[in-house]
């Protein structure tokens, strides 16, 4: 059987930061100079428990298929969505995952063979300093 290989190709990243002032900049208006406006206003939320996954900040849809857009006129056709809580937002990386050539596989393989080889020397080169010292 022949050795298949899964090709990730990162393509794209996509940052949306500071999404929790974004519903709140859109349906009260942005009142960044005056901060203590908004906290006149209320909020409800009307949700059925199942909804809730964990820790999680609104995004609008719009953005969100602009972005996934976005990452697929760049080539991706795998996306992943990563919630950043300290920053209220997201980050989308895109990615091009599919089948590697046998190109891509040789390379690969040539690559982690120099790597390995590297490595080695590195642990004779530490083992031979090691020697020398208790020698001496």
């Amino acid at each position: 059987m022949e050795k298949k290989y899964i090709l990730t190709h990162y393509k794209k990243e996509i940052l949306h930061e500071e999404m929790d002032f974004d519903v709140r900049d859109k349906l009260l208006g942005d009142c960044e100079e005056n901060e203590k406006d908004w906290d006149e206003h209320g909020r409800i939320q009307k949700f059925d428990d199942t909804f809730w996954w964990g820790e999680s900040t609104e995004i609008d849809i719009d953005l969100v298929m602009k972005s996934l857009q976005e990452l697929k006129d760049v080539g991706c056709n795998y996306v992943e969505i990563m919630h950043h809580e300290d920053h209220h937002g997201y980050a989308f990386v895109g990615a091009e995952i599919r089948l590697a050539t046998k190109e891509e596989i040789e390379e690969e393989e040539k690559r982690v063979e120099e790597k390995n080889a590297v490595s080695k020397q590195k642990q004779i080169s530490d083992l031979e300093a090691k020697l020398n010292e208790l020698k001496k």
